[in-house]
């Protein structure tokens, strides 16, 4: 009975030696992988691993269903029930690829999606302008000084700049009286919220920007008005600044 008792203690402390000493590595590689993990190198490694550009089957099917959103486009009635707005928004995906694309300002409204914006830090000068309405707090002051004498395009010159980097746009359904003005400046990125009439009223407007080297990159449905609508654009001459390589494809010109 005492061998008994005395193997059973043997092995009951064979058991526990082993057990410590797995805890002891075990706790050892724990921290050797905590240590990996939250090191530069492991970020970078992420940061290299992870794809910039969409995978080209995903592409290629993109770009297969190009000529069925013209044909869905082509549909859209004018007309100003809700009901005219399914074959515009069935329609729409972005045109090109952002890598990083981010909300800047609130994720409520008042936000907008911009395409690659941390580019911005390294240009020698960048230039953003804000029309709009409701207390914005950014550029509107100034330039209403200048609204009642000035046409938009002559605000460039005005402020001694030669192109718009952003636009940002929420001006209630005036967009559509200035839309000639500000595609006669060069700007690379427009954020604009649409407050159509119709869903053909809509679609000429983003007809309008394509015909003139826009691309879709993003867009919004308002969910308490759902003709209202944020569009977010990129010009073709600023693929380049804004890392810009890869194209769905250019669906919305007539």
């Amino acid at each position: 009975m005492s061998q008994c008792l005395n193997y059973n203690f043997l092995i009951v402390f064979i058991g526990f030696a082993v057990l410590t000493y797995l805890l002891y590595h075990a706790a050892d590689q724990f921290m050797e992988v905590k240590r990996l993990l939250c090191s530069n190198k492991f970020q970078e490694m992420i940061e290299n691993y992870a794809p910039e550009e969409p995978h080209p089957a995903a592409v290629e099917l993109y770009k297969a269903q190009t000529q069925q959103r013209i044909e869905l486009l082509r549909k859209v009635k004018n007309e100003s029930n809700d009901v005219a707005y399914y074959e515009l928004y069935n329609a729409l995906v972005p045109e090109v690829f952002c890598r990083d694309l981010v909300r800047i300002g609130s994720v409520s409204d008042g936000g907008k999606w911009m395409c690659n914006p941390h580019r911005m830090r390294k240009m020698d000068k960048c230039t953003i302008y804000s029309l709009g309405i409701n207390n914005e707090p950014s550029f509107e002051e100034s330039l209403q000084t200048y609204t009642s004498q000035y046409s938009f395009s002559d605000l460039l010159p005005k402020f001694g700049d030669k192109r718009i980097d952003i636009l940002k746009v929420d001006i209630e359904e005036a967009e559509f009286l200035i839309q000639d003005q500000f595609l006669a400046v060069p700007i690379c990125q427009l954020l604009i919220e649409v407050h159509p009439r119709s869903a053909w009223q809509a679609l000429n407007f983003l007809r309008k920007m394509s015909n003139h080297g826009f691309y879709l990159y993003s867009y919004e449905i308002n969910g308490a008005y759902h003709r209202l609508c944020e569009y977010s654009f990129i010009h073709e001459n600023c693929f380049e600044d804004y890392g810009v390589k890869t194209i769905f494809g250019k669906y919305l010109s007539d």
